[in-house]
């Protein structure tokens, strides 16, 4: 009995860490100078956007851009993403001298919260995936 009560409380500490645990990204490029970071989060874990970053590497360049949450795809403005397990950041960059090699999104969990960031860096295929 001790062994199932143990058990059952290890699965909902996991739950509890996986639903607030740090947003995660996919990068697509879909435009000359327009990315779409698809994003995943628990979806009662608030998310403030407040700055995004496209980052180059090797060359350490880096640039603030214009940021934007989304639906998952990029086709309707979302204000809020609270209640949503996944959306997305169109971030357009215009006259950006370097191809960036990851994004840095900083987010606040409410408007008043400490600022915290995570990395984009993993890119989608061709096929999207």
């Amino acid at each position: 009995m001790i062994k199932v009560l143990r058990l059952a409380s290890a699965f909902v500490m996991l739950g509890l860490v996986t639903a607030c645990g740090t947003p995660q990204a996919t990068v697509k490029k879909i435009g000359a100078n327009t990315y779409l970071l698809q994003v995943t989060k628990g979806a009662r874990s608030p998310f403030v956007l407040t700055e995004v970053q496209a980052v180059h590497s090797e060359s350490k360049n880096s640039q603030t851009t214009t940021a934007r949450t989304t639906t998952e795809n990029g086709a309707k403005a979302v204000l809020n993403p609270k209640g949503y397990d996944a959306f997305g950041i169109v971030v357009e960059a215009p006259g950006l001298a370097f191809t960036p090699t990851h994004f840095v999104v900083r987010y606040k969990k409410s408007n008043e919260g400490s600022p915290k960031a995570f990395v984009a860096k993993k890119w989608a295929d061709a096929s999207g995936n």
